[in-house]
């Protein structure tokens, strides 16, 4: 038997004419799986944006309600500088919802009655709000002050909402 099996060794002979197995093209399966790849890729990439852009949209929410909280809870500064800021912030507020062109050069009475027109929770701004205008030209300490502060406040706050 051991004659046999060197007998047919010797009988075997190397398969010539034979090419190499390409790598490329590649088979169906590998098309699927690179195409789905692909996909999700795009997706993710697409969510990523949408996720981004919903935050960037929704920031400066979050800016102006940080600046009310620190406003109300400052206790250095006056009722009349605090109102100073909230006019600050509400103009900001309205420029961001509005467009500049609409609302940026309105001042005094104007500017009360368009904000009583425009304002998202129907707050009374030329009846409650007037204080926002006269507190520069008012006296310190008065105790008016403090009132009218907590409900512009409170109207502020639904700007930002």
């Amino acid at each position: 038997m051991p004659d046999q099996n060197a007998q047919l060794l010797q009988q075997i002979r190397d398969i010539k004419g034979l090419d190499p197995f390409p790598w490329w093209p590649i088979a169906p399966g590998w098309w699927y799986l690179l195409g789905v790849l692909l996909v999700l890729g795009a997706s993710l990439y697409a969510l990523e944006r949408f996720l981004i852009a919903r935050r960037n949209k929704n920031i400066w929410k979050h800016e102006a309600l940080k600046v009310l909280s620190a406003l109300e809870t400052d206790t250095r500064k006056s009722a009349k500088e605090k109102i100073a800021s909230l006019a600050i912030l509400l103009r900001k507020l309205a420029i961001r919802r509005h467009g500049r062109g609409e609302c940026a050069g309105l001042e005094g009475r104007d500017w009360l009655k368009w904000l009583t027109l425009n304002d998202p929770v129907g707050f009374d701004w030329e009846r409650d709000g007037r204080f926002l205008v006269e507190a520069p030209y008012a006296p310190e300490g008065q105790p008016e002050h403090s009132a009218a502060l907590q409900r512009i406040m409170k109207a502020v706050k639904g700007w930002i909402r």
